[in-house]
């Protein structure tokens, strides 16, 4: 009898040792896991405070790209008018070159005419050229948010790809659920007095 108590008692320490040990290194591993995930959730919120910053920068340079986009179509309609009344004065002076034969009459009335248009085309070059700088400016703002926006999804994506993986779960072995350390502890203190009470027996 006593020879059978030693040998559970002996079982029950090495199954005891074991479930210790092995809680142990399961306690390790969520330990490392809950510091790893501290870490993750750190670098989660740093990164998602920066994509929200961009975000704020993208609507700001949406916005200003559609600005310039809208001044340059401004500018477009009024080089657009310059022209038809730049087109109407050339026909005015070329009405008045068929109709004045007198040469002074003829200078005194066209170089008027002809200052007005060399101002008129003055005028829609510089337009053009706004209207350029403008629509460059737009470009240049939709490659910027372009880089933006790709800037965001790779950082938002580095964060699900830095998700600590979850350690395996230390309540179960071998697939089976495990005791509670409190039910190991009394379950020994029960075997233990079991086996006290029938080696002094």
């Amino acid at each position: 009898m006593k020879s059978i108590l030693i040998k559970i008692l002996t079982l029950f320490l090495i199954g005891y040792g074991v479930y210790y040990v092995k809680g142990a290194t399961d306690k390790d591993a969520l330990d490392t896991y809950i510091s790893e995930y501290k870490t993750f959730k750190a670098q989660a919120d740093s990164a998602n405070h920066f994509a929200d910053s961009l975000k704020t920068q993208i609507v700001i340079q949406e916005n200003e790209a559609r600005t310039a986009i809208m001044l340059s179509h401004v500018l477009g309609q009024q080089v657009k008018t310059l022209k038809t009344k730049t087109s109407d004065m050339k026909d005015n002076r070329d009405s008045l070159k068929k109709t004045i034969t007198d040469s002074t009459e003829m200078a005194r009335k066209i170089i008027p005419v002809q200052d007005s248009i060399i101002s008129h085309q003055d005028t829609i070059i510089h337009k053009q050229t706004e209207q350029i700088e403008h629509l460059s400016k737009a470009l240049t703002l939709k490659d910027s948010t372009i880089s933006l926006l790709t800037w965001s999804r790779d950082s938002l994506q580095t964060i699900i790809r830095n998700i600590p993986p979850a350690p395996k779960n230390p309540n179960k072995m071998f697939g089976l659920n495990l005791p509670s350390r409190t039910t190991v502890g009394i379950a020994g203190f029960v075997v233990g007095v079991v086996a006290s009470f029938a080696l002094h027996k």
